[in-house]
């Protein structure tokens, strides 16, 4: 992992996450920040997820931002809690 001063660590159910650019905008039209969608998914995680249970799912990312490149995510990345 690439040193970041500005990382947070946070604990989500025993596993330690590193969370780092939560200022970064990630959706320029609305000015939203990465912390800003962290914060919207961990609200919403408790009926998103029993939808999402046992159902096959692709991941699309934006690292730069929804203007920038993106990466499909076919399979479970590396770690992913069962």
């Amino acid at each position: 992992m690439t040193p970041d001063k500005d990382a947070q660590i946070v604990e989500v159910e025993g596993r330690k996450v590193r969370l780092t650019h939560l200022d970064r905008v990630v959706y320029p039209a609305d000015r939203m920040t990465k912390g800003e969608v962290i914060t919207y998914y961990v609200t919403v995680a408790p009926v998103l997820l029993r939808q999402l249970k046992d159902r096959p799912l692709t991941r699309i990312r934006f690292p730069e931002g929804v203007d920038g490149q993106k990466l499909f995510e076919q399979h479970v990345p590396r770690g992913v809690p069962s």
